[in-house]
């Protein structure tokens, strides 16, 4: 028997996976240098997160709204 990370179902999701939800994580990472959380706790990570977010989703909209940077999003 074959290991799960060889089955060809758990192989196209996985695929599916890293296509469609971990794009915005490595945006984020990438784009905002964040390679780890500044503040310590839960909550204080959840509202960091919640910052990282709304800053990745006004750059995207702000790229989306002009038509020369779109060249140019990470």
């Amino acid at each position: 028997m074959a290991p799960k990370s060889q089955a060809t179902s758990s192989r196209k999701k996985y695929a599916r996976r890293a296509a469609v939800t971990e794009r915005p994580f490595a945006l984020i990472k990438r784009g905002f240098g964040v390679r780890e959380f500044v503040v310590r706790g839960l909550d204080k990570v959840r509202a960091e997160w919640t910052l990282l977010c709304i800053a990745h989703n006004l750059h995207r909209l702000l790229s989306l709204s002009r038509p020369q940077a779109r060249a140019s999003v990470p």
